[in-house]
């Protein structure tokens, strides 16, 4: 499974660089990144606002601008292998590379509406949704994308996420609490619950079980592949922005204000973790069971098991939203600006390296 971070957009904050961040070098260009993805511990790119492409091969390390032809907002980013991804963003911005961000092919997607996520099954097949309901599909690797129509909802629903546990089912989530089912690819698509809270991210354990979170604190679970989705309690009117999976009992979400739930039956029950801070939660990861936090002004925070959490930096000028390991020393970190941090010691230190 590829190891993917996608940066929360919302916070921007300014305050002091503190502590072991350091500057490896100048950095070219300042724009905000918003999605990061790695296909192993070598090959990465980051994406963002006005066209931002980097790429790296050397872990991290280092990063180069590639393509700069465009000039659109760039949402998210999924790869098939090492050499070949595709990047979605505004104004139905469709971008593909089959040679390591060398060359980039502008894909037409058929739609101006902006995208916000992707998705890949294979080299193939792939699907990519967003603003306006819209929902498209290709079998070919982008040469040809199909507007997959969705009846009897409001044209001005926006879908946040998408996700396929298989080549024929999937499941989306998007503004006024719409979760979307299939299970023909994407031919038809069905309504399986309206919540009317706004959904931020869709996962499923296995082929049945799932939870989608989103505002005021909502969490919705189904346990028979969505013909049915409870509502569980949360004890909090806070967003929820991710939901992750350690183990088949063990389950976390985190979101606003610092508000951290969790889980050790499976999602039945949710309690709070104090995490003493008010600094929102974007993104949580974890590798041989250490959990990794990112959040507001820079927060990046580390449990091992029943540990407390351990703070590593409470004083960025820059919201560090979202993380990830590719093993269990090497991890990267995106933010406002073009920031893109490193550590190669399980998180004692960070550094910038973009």
């Amino acid at each position: 499974m590829f190891h993917k971070i996608i940066l929360f957009i919302f916070s921007i904050c300014t305050l002091t660089i503190a502590g072991d961040w350091n500057w490896q070098y100048p950095k070219p260009q300042g724009n905000n990144l918003w999605a990061i993805e790695f296909y192993n511990e070598r090959y990465g790119y980051a994406v963002g606002e006005w066209g931002t492409i980097l790429f790296s091969s050397d872990h991290g390390l280092t990063w180069e601008i590639q393509y700069e032809g465009v000039t659109d907002n760039l949402r998210d980013i999924a790869l098939a292998d090492s050499i070949t991804a595709w990047i979605v963003g505004d104004n139905g911005m469709i971008l593909k590379t089959t040679n390591n961000g060398f060359n980039w092919i502008e894909q037409n997607g058929g739609i101006q509406n902006g995208l916000n996520a992707v998705c890949f099954w294979d080299k193939n097949i792939g699907w990519a949704v967003g603003d306006n309901k819209k929902i498209i599909k290709t079998s070919d690797g982008g040469t040809n994308w199909i507007i997959q129509v969705v009846p009897l909802i409001p044209n001005n629903i926006s879908f946040n996420s998408v996700h396929f546990i298989s080549l024929t089912e999937g499941w989306i989530v998007g503004s006024s609490g719409y979760i979307l089912y299939t299970i023909n690819g994407g031919t038809d698509w069905i309504v399986q619950k309206n919540t009317g809270a706004t959904l931020q991210q869709i996962r499923f354990v296995n082929s049945t079980t799932g939870f989608a979170v989103g505002t005021n604190g909502s969490i919705f679970k189904t346990t028979n592949s969505g013909t049915n989705w409870n509502s569980l309690t949360s004890n909090t009117t806070l967003g929820l922005n991710d939901i992750h999976f350690s183990n088949a009992a063990e389950y976390w979400i985190i979101g606003d204000n610092g508000i951290i739930l969790r889980s050790s039956n499976s999602g039945s029950s949710w309690y709070s973790e104090n995490l003493d801070t008010y600094a929102s939660i974007h993104h949580m990861s974890e590798f041989l069971g250490i959990k990794f936090i990112a959040g507001e002004y820079g927060l990046l925070a580390q449990k091992n098991n029943s540990d407390p959490w351990n703070f590593w930096n409470k004083g960025m000028n820059i919201s560090v939203n979202w993380i990830t390991f590719s093993d269990g020393v090497n991890g990267f970190g995106v933010g406002q600006y073009g920031r893109i941090i490193k550590t190669i010691d399980g998180g004692k230190i960070w550094n910038d390296v973009y």
